[in-house]
């Protein structure tokens, strides 16, 4: 039932239009599939880290420096991977990275099962795999609002351009 919804939820991603709603629900999504272990999600807000963009996972930092170790286990490795204990850790289980063409895009830590239980092999897979495909669906609403940017300024140049040309138009009839 949990794998059914986390795949339905999935296949619904694609169509979101807004990157913050879709974290919500990524974050709901995980959150009822590992029954409230805790997630967040990580997406890069400047060139110095990546920041908490949503989440439950109350422990989990807002800030994740680009050279903390497990954000080079992610880029070297790009899958998932058991998140080290040690005195700068994530308060996490896990780490799932959101890639896009081999670059790191975006990162979702995860909690560890409340009952205690590691997460199976196939969890782990599932999860995954979920979030590597709303980590591309992250990516391309952030083309989308590129190209929609570009459209827009596009419009400004054009009117611009015909402005200056009235301008010089006017100024040589004088």
């Amino acid at each position: 039932m949990r794998e059914q919804d986390l795949r339905r939820f999935v296949k619904e991603a694609g169509h979101a239009s807004d990157a913050d709603a879709l974290g919500r629900l990524l974050v709901a999504a995980l959150d009822r599939y590992t029954q409230n272990a805790g997630c967040t999600i990580y997406r890069r807000q400047d060139t110095n880290g990546w920041r908490r963009t949503e989440g439950t996972l109350a422990e989990a930092p807002d800030l994740v420096d680009d050279n903390h170790e497990t954000m080079l286990a992610l880029r070297a490795h790009d899958k998932a991977l058991q998140v080290r204990a040690g005195a700068d850790a994530l308060s996490a289980a896990w780490a799932f990275p959101m890639s896009q063409r081999g670059k790191l895009v975006g990162f979702m830590l995860l909690g560890p099962l409340r009952n205690g239980d590691s997460y199976r092999p196939d969890q782990i897979e599932a999860i995954e795999a979920a979030v590597h495909k709303v980590g591309i669906d992250f990516h391309a609403l952030r083309i989308e609002g590129l190209e929609s940017e570009l459209a827009e300024e596009r419009v400004d140049v054009r009117m611009l351009r015909a402005q200056l040309a009235t301008a010089m138009a006017l100024r040589t009839t004088e």
